[in-house]
């Protein structure tokens, strides 16, 4: 099975990896990329998350989702963090040829 390599700004993954926000979580194999993640670098506040296509659509629905509620509740920084996590996700699922 292909697998795919996003990297996620620390920020959405700690979010990710937090207590569900107003009862969102990720499934267990998402939480397991996240959290195996290694740092791209020391410089660079960013995770390099590797998963399969099938975890990539789960991640892109909960930080869509996550965003969502982030938002309403006026967390615009970290709101932010999971959109553009989302985004970056859908992005490398659309370049490895993956539905998204």
């Amino acid at each position: 099975m292909p697998t795919l390599t996003v990297d996620l700004e620390t920020i959405a993954c700690n979010i990710a990896l937090a207590p569900p926000v107003d009862g969102l979580a990720l499934s267990p194999d998402a939480r397991a990329a996240i959290d195996t993640a290694p740092k791209h670098t020391e410089d660079i506040d960013v995770r390099r998350v590797t998963c399969t296509p099938e975890i990539a659509r789960g991640m892109i629905g909960y930080f869509n989702a996550a965003a969502a509620r982030l938002q309403t509740r006026g967390e615009l920084d970290r709101s932010t963090a999971c959109a553009q996590a989302a985004e970056g996700i859908r992005r490398a699922l659309a370049a490895l040829g993956g539905r998204v």
